[in-house]
């Protein structure tokens, strides 16, 4: 496999390469513009091959933004890198120049403490913390942007061991058929995370990162409304385990045998008796089985793996024989 780019003024671009078969993509100058073939295959053979290609000017239509929710007289700015424009906006509404179809991006500035929660209009918006894409609009469009103010939300967890990373996804939620929420993930590897939100309504789920040793045991899923002070949620963390039972044959009943595992969690047992019932943290683990007790041979098996899992309780049975 090759991967090569070329870059051209109007008229060519042209590029060696070897003989085979070959998938290509091309990129317009910019927004503003479609090609077609946009992409394809070509089989190079010992002989020069040209692809032709079609660029068309897109036409310009109007793409109308009015806001929601600001206090009067708010300075708003609208910024599209893709577009490199920039729109600033005292009033409701404003019209930004874009391609049709619209297939761009752009970020929402509005005035400090507040934020982007929800677009309302036609085609396909998503919204992602203020940053908002639009897709395969055709023609002028309206959307209407959705402000509210900031509040701190504050997640707080209990039962992870301590430098765990764990998560909090949001998703906001409207009852406009129409709206497209924001979403937010955020990560900590503190017992607190610390998430501002736009005013409104979301649900939200909370996991643990690799490896998930853990699981939410109490407030892992929910909803929740920001309202106009700052709340917190309480999470607790379960770790995961399993029972495995190991089991001795043939040591005197006061012979001491030892037990090393190493796995998720590294642990040695120096045990009498014939039963060493344990709860292990889920995983792959190795063991190692030895006696310093006279006259036996060492285990069969003295060693080996098991993989801890639920929800059957495992046992790993050892015998011992005297010499």
């Amino acid at each position: 496999m090759l991967n090569n780019t070329a870059f051209g003024p109007a008229g060519s671009a042209a590029f060696a390469t070897v003989n085979g078969t070959f998938n290509y993509s091309v990129l317009p100058p910019s927004p503003w513009w479609a090609v077609s073939p946009a992409s394809g295959s070509v089989v190079v053979a010992g002989t020069s091959l040209t692809i032709s290609l079609t660029f068309v000017k897109l036409p310009v239509v109007g793409l109308t933004l009015k806001e929601v929710g600001l206090p009067s007289g708010s300075s708003w700015t609208i910024v599209s890198d893709q577009l490199n424009e920039t729109v600033h906006n005292t009033g409701s509404g404003m019209v930004i120049s874009a391609p049709n179809p619209v297939r761009l991006n752009f970020t929402t500035h509005p005035p400090s403490g507040f934020g982007l929660y929800s677009i309302i209009g036609s085609g396909a918006p998503a919204n992602g913390g203020g940053g908002v894409v639009l897709d395969s609009i055709t023609g002028s469009a309206s959307l209407e942007l959705v402000f509210g103010p900031l509040e701190n939300v504050t997640f707080h967890e209990s039962g992870l061991s301590s430098g765990s990373y764990w998560w909090v996804k949001l998703t906001g939620y409207s009852r406009v058929t129409s709206a497209t929420p924001p979403q937010v993930h955020a990560v900590s590897f503190g017992a607190n995370l610390s998430v501002l939100l736009v005013k409104g309504r979301y649900t939200y789920q909370v996991g643990v990162g690799a490896p998930q040793f853990y699981r939410a045991a109490h407030g892992g899923k929910g909803h929740l409304g920001v309202p106009a002070h700052a709340l917190s949620k309480n999470l607790r963390f379960k770790l995961l385990t399993s029972k495995v039972v190991f089991k001795e044959l043939g040591l005197p009943s006061t012979g001491v045998w030892t037990l090393k595992l190493t796995g998720p969690e590294d642990l040695t047992y120096d045990h009498t008796g014939a039963s060493l019932p344990l709860r292990l943290i889920y995983g792959i683990y190795t063991f190692n089985v030895t006696s310093s007790v006279p006259g036996y041979y060492p285990s069969l098996p003295s060693s080996g793996t098991i993989l801890v899992t639920p929800p059957t309780p495992a046992a790993v049975v050892f015998v011992f024989n005297k010499t």
